[in-house]
């Protein structure tokens, strides 16, 4: 805080906390595994999370007849945020759905049905290890996944670090509070 710029971080009784915050940038996760697909046209399976847009996966529209899907293993469990799928040049992929579990093939909703584009954001980060992404359409062909993970922010203190998100806290503007005054 300079000059009365900036803000302060005060508990519910209204007295300041001496802290520092550090909001980290996103952060794609690394070494995915595909662990099964629903069919196999052309293409290795390790294209769909090679960070190369310019490989591709197709599926077989005979075998999956309009639901496609891929199950992926992110290694350890991790707040997913965020994801790019990359479609192939011919492919007419309607919607996508996401899902993801922390044990395998127990899976929950992380984004539902809707219809496809190349970013999808999760606004309540899940903490998964497994992740099931289902494909609608026709010519299902995918480029590459990636997968971002939600860094979370760091609130330092004296006493503690602790790991929060923004929704833990209500962002005031105004002047600074004079905790005598009743």
């Amino acid at each position: 805080q300079k000059n009365g710029d900036g803000f302060q971080i005060i508990d519910e009784e209204k007295n300041e906390i001496n802290a520092k915050i550090f909001v980290e940038k996103s952060q794609k996760i690394d070494k995915i595994k595909v662990l099964e697909v629903s069919s196999q046209k052309s293409g290795k399976i390790e294209k769909l999370v090679d960070n190369d847009a310019l490989t591709s996966f197709v599926f077989e529209d005979r075998e999956d007849h309009g639901e496609s899907f891929v199950i992926l293993d992110l290694g350890k469990i991790q707040a997913v945020h965020g994801f790019k799928i990359y479609k192939g040049l011919n492919a007419k992929i309607k919607s996508t759905k996401i899902l993801g579990g922390k044990e395998l093939n127990k899976f929950k909703t992380i984004s539902s049905k809707r219809i496809y584009k190349l970013d999808t954001d999760i606004t309540n980060p899940q903490e998964v290890r497994y992740i099931k992404i289902i494909f609608y359409g026709t010519k299902i062909a995918v480029d590459d996944i990636q997968i971002y993970k939600f860094p979370g922010k760091i609130i330092q203190t004296k006493e503690n670090i602790s790991f929060l998100t923004f929704r833990d806290f209500k962002i005031i503007i105004g002047k600074k509070i004079n905790k005598n005054k009743k």
